[in-house]
């Protein structure tokens, strides 16, 4: 990350954000049922695997900012 420019993340910080998105059971472990359950296995892995998924959910509330400010300049034209 640092060489795109960006901050590294803590893991402890995004630990603890797959736990809160996948609330297992077991507060130790995630199970493969837990993610079945939680319906965010396919984003979990993503963000485990893929830089560029980890960093589309990092910055997911910015995007979303960034396109109601480009719906609102396609609306004003």
């Amino acid at each position: 990350m640092k060489i795109h420019g960006q901050d590294p993340v803590s893991f402890q910080d995004v630990k603890d954000e797959i736990f809160d998105m996948v609330k297992p059971k077991d507060p130790l472990k995630i199970s493969l049922q837990d993610l079945i359950n939680s319906n965010q296995g396919d984003t979990v892995t993503t963000i485990l695997i893929d830089l560029n998924g980890f960093w589309t959910y990092e910055n997911r509330e910015a995007l979303v900012a960034n396109d109601n400010e480009n719906s609102a300049d396609l609306d004003d034209t």
